[in-house]
């Protein structure tokens, strides 16, 4: 494979969450990882793969958000070369390959992948190594877990935020309305009591027509 420069030591990811241009270019290599099972021996049963692609679908998402951002943070050492191989690189050569269940290993499969996207038979891209690479990972994975607790902290903050509200609007409630709230949950309990009572007298006039249907045969 041609390479562009010398050896690539090291890659600087991006911090932050991806750009919409990045989400596209995410879900168009999602897309080419999924083709893998779209292939004809698997499409008409002549064989059947080792597992299923909704099994590794967060997997190929996340490798495929990796190899987005160790793209953007080789900028122009990837776009001169990126014609060299296809855009999922040597991937379906990995899938077809692969003999073990990816969900053994989640981290690795995903790390495989991304190595394999960036790499074919002669050799990684642009003079990158497994060593580079790893460390982008690793640095994605960061940044992911790093968003992702944010993200979990800003609903928390919401969910406290909506209930303090809630509580808010409840005791003006009943400073407005004293005793309503005591009387609406009265009514709402005898209504209850009443379709249970209901319910209870339909039962017992089912039964008392089926015992006089027993006693006029």
């Amino acid at each position: 494979m041609s390479t562009l420069g010398g050896k690539i030591k090291s890659v600087q990811i991006k911090d932050g969450p991806l750009s919409s241009t990045q989400l596209n270019q995410k879900r168009e290599l999602v897309a080419k990882y999924r083709s893998f099972w779209d292939k004809a021996k698997y499409n008409k049963g002549w064989s059947k793969p080792l597992f299923e692609r909704h099994e590794v679908d967060d997997l190929l998402d996340e490798a495929a958000e990796i190899v987005v951002r160790i793209r953007d943070g080789l900028g122009s050492k990837y776009t001169k070369c990126r014609n060299l191989l296809p855009s999922h690189g040597s991937a379906h050569e990995y899938l077809w390959n692969l003999e073990t269940n990816p969900l053994d290993d989640k981290p690795g499969f995903v790390r495989d992948i991304v190595h394999a996207t960036f790499s074919n038979t002669a050799g990684y891209l642009n003079s990158l190594s497994l060593q580079a690479i790893d460390d982008a990972i690793l640095q994605v994975r960061n940044i992911r877990s790093r968003l992702q607790l944010e993200r979990l902290q800003r609903i928390e903050k919401t969910r406290e935020s909506l209930l303090e509200q809630w509580k808010t609007a409840t005791s003006t409630f009943e400073e407005l309305f004293p005793g309503l709230t005591d009387v609406v949950l009265q009514q709402e309990e005898s209504d209850l009591k009443k379709r249970q009572l209901a319910s209870e007298e339909s039962h017992i006039h089912k039964l008392i027509e089926s015992l006089t249907a027993i006693n006029a045969q």
